[in-house]
């Protein structure tokens, strides 16, 4: 089974302990989001898996395989860094070295210039690239080798949204083809379209992880419905033991599963127009889990919030 496993990874430096015990799996077939707070320890946790780092305790797993300190990295591409690149060779010379070190062919070149939309400009310069052009080279590099598992650290940073769009296509398409992609960004709307599951962290300690629907599933679900009559559909709804109010958008938001809904409304007789399970943004639950973890706070902001 083709994953990246982390498992019991500590980091600390000096006093700073920055990472706590940190494990987590990215799956195959599937796109893992990490998020966390500035500080959190997303970037020294993907540079131990990557091996530019060591962990001062726990192993990082690639395929099943637990690598001993300082092994190479194969069937994994990484993106970190998207600047690391000399800015006056070409984006075709950059790969091309990269594919000579790693044994790639050079045919791989060009597939992934064209793949990354970077084949018209190859041979310019990358010191002349726009932040979001070296990204798009970073993916490239990253892709080089075609691994079967990938991590991306802020991938969409600088992509305008058309590219931040293509990065999310992208990513779908390696997962689908059963590649384990584990993904960092701070975009969580953009995250919450992309990614399967969702890795939390906060304070060097993993906060949750858990499918995306897990993820922003309410404690206390509820279906939000909207009928041709919802005076009758409320009074039927609240005599089977439901609590039944109206959101902002006028819908009704009723405390049972669709099913029942669906029997009650046939049983009195009214067509429901839409149905859908309530959720939590992937934005309000991050704010809600890491309130406590978050090192930097505007002063301001939070001022206004406490007089409000």
């Amino acid at each position: 089974m083709i994953l990246i496993e982390v498992s019991q990874v500590t980091r600390q430096f000096g006093e700073h302990r920055v990472l706590r015990d940190v494990s987590f799996e990215a799956p195959a077939g599937a796109v893992t989001g990490f998020v966390g707070p500035n500080g959190a320890g997303k970037t020294t946790l993907l540079r131990i898996v990557a091996g530019l780092d060591q962990p001062d305790g726990g192993r990082i797993i690639i395929d099943g395989t637990p690598l001993p300190r300082g092994a190479a990295r194969t069937n994994l591409g990484v993106l970190l860094d998207a600047g690391w690149v000399h800015p006056s060779r070409t984006a075709h010379d950059h790969l091309t070295a990269l594919a000579l070190m790693q044994e790639v062919p050079l045919s791989r070149v060009d597939e992934v210039l064209e793949l990354t939309g970077l084949h018209a400009v190859s041979k310019r310069r990358a010191g002349k690239f726009s932040l979001g052009m070296k990204q798009r080279l970073g993916i490239a590099a990253a892709l080089l080798t075609n691994p079967g598992n990938v991590v991306l650290d802020e991938p969409v940073n600088g992509l305008d949204p058309d590219g931040v769009t293509w990065v999310r296509n992208l990513v779908r398409m390696l997962s689908a083809d059963g590649a384990a992609v584990l993904m960092s960004s701070h975009l969580l709307s953009e995250m919450a379209q992309t990614a399967d599951r969702v890795v939390v962290i906060g304070k060097g300690e993993i906060i949750s992880q858990a499918t995306m629907s897990e993820f922003t599933q309410l404690a206390n679900p509820s279906t939000l419905v909207s009928t041709t009559d919802p005076t009758v559909l409320s009074e039927a709804c609240r005599r089977a033991g439901a609590t039944v109010d109206v959101t902002e958008k006028g819908l009704l938001r009723i405390s049972l599963e669709s099913e029942a809904i669906g029997e009650i409304a046939l049983t009195a007789g009214v067509a429901l127009t839409h149905m859908e399970q309530e959720t939590v943004s992937l934005e309000k639950r991050f704010q809600e889990l890491t309130a406590e973890h978050v090192e930097y706070h505007g002063g301001l902001i939070a001022a206004r919030r406490e007089e409000s």
